[in-house]
């Protein structure tokens, strides 16, 4: 859940109009959360399954023009069902959509490659087939969208620079502290 806020804060979705697809079958946080974006104004598409899957010409139905992102679970807690990760990026992006993988159910579990999918974002947690423990987590964004992310998150793991220019022993200065932010995404 932490990384998929990531994402939709990141691409500045919250409080907007714009279309995000998903499925029945993504988690029931993440269902919750975009249906409560929905109230704030947020074009949801929910795909309702069918024989007990997601059909993916259904997806590519409600992937209309101007949608901004295609947010799956990509095995499914319900039921198991897995996507096909590659197809739904290849729908998405011919509809220049972009793609958020929950993997959380999927990482240690079934072989998952990034690169060869074509997915932008995913994100999981170790407490499931990794062992991990709660609270250690991971987000994946690939290196050619991170342009399309505003820093929704601000904190010194950021920080280039600070310098003081109020404490004793401090160069003097116009301000009472310089800040800079590193350039990669720390």
């Amino acid at each position: 859940m932490v990384g998929e806020n990531c994402i939709l804060n990141g691409l500045s979705l919250p409080g907007t109009k714009e279309r995000v697809v998903t499925d029945a079958y993504h988690f029931s946080g993440s269902l919750y959360m975009y249906n409560e974006l929905a109230k704030q104004g947020l074009d949801l598409e929910v795909i309702r399954p069918r024989d007990n899957r997601i059909n993916y010409d259904d997806l590519e139905t409600a992937i209309t023009p101007g949608t901004k992102l295609v947010a799956i679970s990509l095995v499914s807690a319900f039921n198991g069902f897995q996507h096909d990760l590659k197809k739904v990026c290849e729908i998405a992006h011919a509809k220049n959509a972009l793609v958020f993988a929950d993997i959380i159910q999927a990482a240690g579990a079934v072989p998952i490659d990034v690169k060869e999918s074509g997915v932008d974002f995913c994100s999981g947690a170790t407490y499931k087939w990794l062992m991990g423990d709660f609270g250690a987590g991971f987000l994946y964004v690939r290196k050619d969208r991170l342009p399309l992310l505003k820093r929704s998150q601000i904190g010194y793991r950021q920080e280039a620079a600070f310098v003081s220019h109020v404490y004793p022993f401090d160069e003097p200065g116009n301000t009472m502290f310089e800040t800079e932010s590193r350039k990669d995404t720390g």
